[in-house]
């Protein structure tokens, strides 16, 4: 029912000597609401009024809702004077707070389908025209509406319903804030769930994250590793693996004070996503924590051992690799991890011909075959193929050339009885001197990009040093040592 039709409807007001009037009540009283047409007509008293919903109507509800039972909720499920609907009476601009108390205490007992597809076109006008400054007054209530959607879409048989709903909720509570909400893993998981990689990573994971404020939304420490380990795995499905990599890092480094199964999982996947991209693992960051790589080493030895045989130069470490990813096929499975498995797998021949430019500047398609242990009659012509996909890649600079311009006394080539017909790997180096239009363009934008994020870690360290903790907490430890010169100044 749309806003202009809603709100020429309105319930009997009780007697004005029972009427809460919140404008002349204390800052933070909450009132005692014993029926829906009480709910109502504070709701309706604090319409459009910010101060008071969340000095009076948002303590009033919380009371009610935390009533022994679930009995006040029940209120809230409850139908006004001649059975009317309270949702068809309300205001969805004016009345933000009101409808998402009722809509979530609504979601939370819906019974019969019928309910559902009632509450269905409620939801759909809600979210459309909500006045955001009201709910970031109610971030827990907006926190449960979002996380009862999905469950209602699972009622209705459209598994997709949420999504949309969720995506109209996100950008208007949001506004596309750098900041980090409840609202965000609860999105990308959805995305995730309903396979569209593409649309969450442009609406959603392009968007830098640099705060993250439990006042706006009660966010959790699991929230942060959820949104990070989901961005990661969007990223990855997209074959975006320096995005993928930067999710998984962030969730892997995130602080804690035990080991998160969240951030085992991620670590798995960072090490496979690193072998896909580089061949190689890299160091996590500095910054994380100590117990949990000792506790993944414990209790992770698999990918571990997958990693170093992978990116091992020896020849015998590549039969290894095979039998880790063979042997170890039921733990990579359970893990949901075999696809990137068998991606590293597809790669390794390619990564390994890759290594060869550190040894090699010139040698025969033959010999490449027999260090690679490629055989039968066309090994030499797979190696060429995987030479073409190699360059076309970027991974390396090279071509193929007959053995006759090759220079004399190249010691890289065996001699055989077709030497000149030879075909020749010729490893070069990066002809790219990046002194083009394109390349200095590029490094510009780089480095203004970094002086940008120069600029904010700056700025957070200037309010860090200012801040009641931060001080407190360092003259709590100059007092501990003794002080300056024996003696504490606070």
């Amino acid at each position: 029912m749309s806003s202009s039709s809603s709100s020429a409807i309105h319930p009997a007001p009780p007697s004005s000597s029972s009427r809460p009037n919140p404008t002349t009540t204390t800052a933070t009283a909450a009132h005692n609401l014993n029926s829906i047409e009480d709910a109502l007509s504070l709701i309706l008293d604090c319409a459009g009024q910010p101060q008071s919903i969340g000095a009076v109507l948002i303590p009033s509800l919380n009371k009610l809702c935390r009533s022994s039972k679930g009995a006040g909720e029940q209120v809230l499920c409850s139908m006004v004077q001649a059975d009317r609907d309270p949702l068809g009476i309300l205001d969805p601009v004016r009345c933000s707070v009101g409808m998402i108390y009722i809509l979530v205490a609504r979601l939370s007992r819906i019974a019969t389908l019928e309910e559902a597809r009632n509450l269905a076109g409620y939801i759909q006008t809600f979210v459309r025209i909500f006045d955001p400054v009201q709910l970031r007054l109610a971030g827990e209530k907006v926190t449960q509406f979002a996380r009862l959607l999905p469950e209602m879409g699972q009622g209705l048989g459209d598994p997709n319903f949420a999504l949309p709903h969720l995506e109209n909720l996100f950008l208007r509570f949001t506004e596309n804030a750098p900041c980090l909400t409840t609202l965000h893993p609860i999105l990308a998981y959805q995305y995730l769930r309903a396979g569209q990689y593409a649309t969450a990573y442009d609406h959603l994971l392009q968007t830098d994250i640099i705060d993250a404020d439990s006042n706006l939304t009660p966010l959790r420490y699991t929230d942060v590793l959820e949104y990070f380990y989901y961005g990661g795995l969007i990223c990855t499905k997209l074959k975006k693996h320096t995005s993928a990599i930067e999710f998984f890092e962030t969730c892997v480094s995130s602080p804690a004070a035990a080991v998160s199964a969240i951030q085992v999982d991620a670590y798995k996947k960072l090490i496979l996503v690193r072998l896909i991209k580089d061949g190689q693992m890299s160091p996590p960051p500095k910054y994380t924590s100590g117990a949990f790589l000792r506790s993944f080493k414990q209790t992770n030895q698999t990918y571990l051992s997958f990693a170093a045989a992978y990116e091992s130069r020896e020849p015998a470490k590549a039969e290894e690799v095979m039998r880790i990813a063979q042997e170890k096929a039921e733990l990579f499975s359970q893990d949901c991890n075999m696809g990137l498995v068998q991606q590293c797998l597809a790669l390794h021949r390619q990564r390994r011909i890759q290594r060869l430019k550190e040894v090699y500047s010139t040698l025969s398609l033959a010999n490449v075959a027999e260090i690679l242990g490629v055989t039968g009659e066309d090994a030499e012509g797979i190696i060429e193929h995987d030479v073409m996909e190699l360059v076309s890649k970027g991974w390396i600079h090279a071509r193929i050339v007959p053995a006759t311009e090759i220079p004399p006394g190249n010691t890289t080539i065996v001699p055989s009885a077709d030497e000149d017909s030879m075909p020749i790997l010729c490893f070069e180096e990066n002809p790219d001197r990046y002194d083009s239009a394109a390349s200095i363009d590029l490094l510009t934008k780089e480095i203004k990009l970094g002086q940008h994020w120069q600029g904010i870690v700056n700025e957070r360290e200037r309010e860090l040093a200012r801040s009641y903790t931060f001080l407190s907490k360092v003259g709590s430890n100059v007092c501990s040592s003794g002080g300056f010169g024996g003696k504490c100044l606070l």
